[in-house]
């Protein structure tokens, strides 16, 4: 299992899965604002995925005011130095960010969502997933024990749940090995398979 870096140390968030407006990753940058600003903490987030436009969005019209929007949205916030985003990612670089995120963040509430594979490939990694309470995710996030869940389109109750958590470094530890835990147990390839 992971454990919270101590004395200060840089907490990494992670968003993987396309960037479609109500997969939440416009809360979940909000939400780092909050962190960094208002309680203090020493978190950046990694974005990775295509930027996708559907129906449902709200606030963007085509893929490149999406990204038009989102860099404006960091820019906005102050948080160049706290955001990354990396496009679309696979093997090697995909690894990469799982092993050196703590938490991963998908606060969605997509429509065609289902059981997004990226939550069960950070549980494997032991990263701590919080994520919404929608379709097939509490079957994945059990919250208090695999990783918690919060609500959507709202970034300052996601900012309370990530806090909660990095507020209590052995709560987090705890929640890590359930995570990898009940991924292997539940959701292994062969089960998969069956």
């Amino acid at each position: 299992p992971k454990r919270l870096p101590e004395d200060g140390g840089n907490i990494k968030l992670l968003y993987l899965s396309n960037l479609v407006e109500s997969k939440g990753y416009f809360d979940a940058l909000e939400a780092v604002a909050i962190l960094v600003k208002e309680h203090r903490f020493n978190v950046t987030c990694d974005f990775a995925g295509e930027f996708r436009c559907t129906s449902e969005d709200i606030r963007v019209r085509n893929t490149r005011q999406a990204m038009e929007r989102f860099s404006a949205s960091v820019m906005e916030h102050g948080l160049q130095d706290r955001v990354r985003y990396y496009g679309a990612v696979s093997g090697g670089d995909k690894e990469h960010l799982l092993r050196n995120a703590h938490i991963f963040v998908l606060p969605t509430n997509y429509s065609n969502e289902g059981q997004p594979i990226s939550i069960l490939e950070a549980m494997a990694y032991g990263v701590v997933p919080v994520c919404t309470d929608f379709r097939a995710i509490p079957d994945m996030v059990v919250d208090g024990k695999t990783g918690a869940l919060a609500p959507h389109g709202n970034p300052a109750g996601l900012a309370r749940v990530i806090e909660s958590i990095l507020r209590s470094p052995n709560r987090y530890a705890v929640l890590s090995a359930e995570a990898m835990r009940h991924c292997q147990l539940k959701f292994s390839y062969d089960l998969h398979l069956e």
